[in-house]
C-alpha cells in the first residue's frame, strides 16, 4: 500500500521525543490497544461495504446506474485524497513515539503514514454517502435522521479506535472524518439532478 514510501531508520525513531508532539496530539502516543486495532478493522471493512446495503430498497435498484458508480467515485475519490496526502504530510504514526515498544515493530512503511487517517476518511465517506442517497431518495422518511445519526456516529466510534490502537493523532481523525464526510456527501450532491 506504501509502496513509495522508506521506512523509518533506526536512528530517526531513538531521535524520537513525545514532547516534539504539540499538546492536544500528545496522549494518543501511549495507546497502544490491539482490541482498539481489531475493532476500527471491522468498522473499516464494515463501512466499506454498507452501502451495498442501500439497494436493498427497490428506489435504489431502479437507479442503480446512478448509484454504483457514484458509490465507486466516492470509494475511489477517498482513497486517492488518502493516499495522497499520506505520501505528502510523511507524518509519523503516534506509537512510533511511544518508548514502551520496541523499535523493530516501528521500522515499517506505515510508520510514517500517520496523517491523515484512512480508517476514519473512508469509514465517514461510506456513512455520509448512504445517509445522503437514502435522504435524497426518501425526502419524507422518518429514518433519515437514524440514517444521519449512523453517519455521523460510526466514523467518530471508528476514528476513536484508531486513537486507542495507537494508529493515528486527533488531528489525523478530524481531518479524515472532514473529508470522508465532505465526500460522501458532495459526490451525490453533484449527481442529484440525475437520480431525481
Amino acid at each position: 500500500m506504501y509502496k513509495k514510501k522508506t521506512p523509518i531508520s533506526l536512528e530517526e525513531i531513538n531521535a524520537l521525543k513525545p514532547e516534539q508532539v504539540n499538546k492536544f496530539d500528545r496522549s494518543a502516543i501511549y495507546r497502544n490497544s490491539n482490541g482498539a486495532k481489531i475493532a476500527s478493522d471491522v468498522f473499516y471493512y464494515s463501512a466499506s461495504l454498507a452501502p451495498a446495503l442501500l439497494f436493498i430498497d427497490k428506489n435504489v435498484r431502479k437507479d442503480w446506474k446512478y448509484v454504483l458508480p457514484m458509490w465507486a467515485e466516492v470509494y475511489g475519490l477517498t482513497s486517492a485524497l488518502t493516499l495522497l496526502t499520506k505520501e505528502l504530510a510523511d507524518r509519523k504514526r503516534p506509537y512510533v513515539y511511544n518508548q514502551n515498544i520496541s523499535a523493530e515493530s516501528k521500522i515499517s512503511k506505515s510508520s510514517t503514514a500517520s496523517f491523515f487517517s484512512g480508517h476514519t476518511s473512508t469509514t465517514a465517506a461510506s456513512t455520509f454517502f448512504m445517509a445522503k442517497v437514502f435522504a435524497d431518495l426518501h425526502p419524507d422518511s422518518k429514518f433519515k435522521p437514524l440514517m444521519w445519526t449512523g453517519a455521523a456516529l460510526i466514523p467518530a466510534i471508528t476514528g476513536l479506535c484508531r486513537y486507542g490502537a495507537g494508529k493515528h493523532f486527533f488531528t489525523d481523525i478530524l481531518v479524515g472524518y472532514a473529508i470522508g464526510s465532505a465526500v460522501g456527501i458532495l459526490v451525490p450532491q453533484l449527481h442529484k439532478r440525475k437520480i431525481q
